[in-house]
């Protein structure tokens, strides 16, 4: 299955483990793809700086008008996304 994402959009980052089993989930939001495509920049806080995360971990998430995300770590700001 390809996947496709846009810049903006919210992605869940799912990790497994040597036997396949996810063990943490991780909600960023896609930058950009890397060259080979093989990769992503995914900002997991709304600093300026994205990590490079590898596509085969990241799913979309569908729900996103149900999330609230602050501005900063301990702002109590909120912007809905």
């Amino acid at each position: 299955m390809e996947k496709e994402f846009k810049k903006g959009q919210l992605v869940a980052y799912c990790p497994t483990d040597a036997r396949g089993k996810i063990y943490k989930v991780e909600i960023g939001v896609f930058s950009k793809y890397t060259k080979d495509k093989r990769g992503a920049f995914i900002w997991y806080h709304m600093g300026g700086t994205c990590a490079c995360t590898p596509i085969e971990h990241l799913y979309p998430v569908e729900n996103d008008n149900y999330i609230v995300i602050g501005h900063t770590f301990n702002s109590l700001d909120k912007e809905k996304i």
